[in-house]
């Protein structure tokens, strides 16, 4: 579901930055490729959580290194979220390079992809969830209430 609404909110977001970013400009593309390719691996993620959960309730019928390889393969989904950070990003360069968004939204999505950083530099991958969430759901509701006329 989450993979879903990520890919949704990449084609609105593409499409409200290519509207007010020069023509051909990268920003929108970047924006838009970084949310799909974090939903692209919640998508997969989700498949390998699903296989190993199986596998390991099954563990009497299970081949040790099909779990052994899910396992491996689980332990890299932390680093899902620098897409998201990499959107966010690409949003407040936009807005305080040429006010594409207004300049609350540029601040809070570049501290937002500055947390989604750090998270990603340190072992704390998975903690990266936290600024992902709250940026797209800051993001997507001011995007909301700014074509509704009730933002600034």
């Amino acid at each position: 579901m989450a993979a879903g609404c990520l890919a949704v909110f990449a084609a609105g977001l593409r499409r409200r930055l290519a509207a007010r970013e020069p023509a051909g400009g990268l920003l929108p593309d970047v924006a838009a490729a970084g949310l799909l390719l974090t939903a692209a691996l919640l998508l997969v993620g989700g498949g390998v959580s699903t296989e190993l959960y199986w596998d390991l309730l099954h563990l009497s019928e299970t081949d040790p290194d099909t779990v052994a390889a899910l396992a491996a393969l689980y332990s890299t989904f932390p680093w899902v979220w620098p897409g998201a950070g990499l959107s966010a990003g690409a949003v407040a360069v936009a807005g305080l390079r040429r006010r594409s968004v207004s300049r609350w939204l540029a601040v809070f999505s570049l501290v937002m992809a500055l947390l989604v950083l750090v998270t990603q530099a340190v072992p704390l991958q998975y903690l990266a969830l936290a600024p992902t969430a709250l940026w797209a759901t800051v993001a997507g509701l001011a995007f909301a209430l700014e074509r509704r006329g009730l933002g600034n």
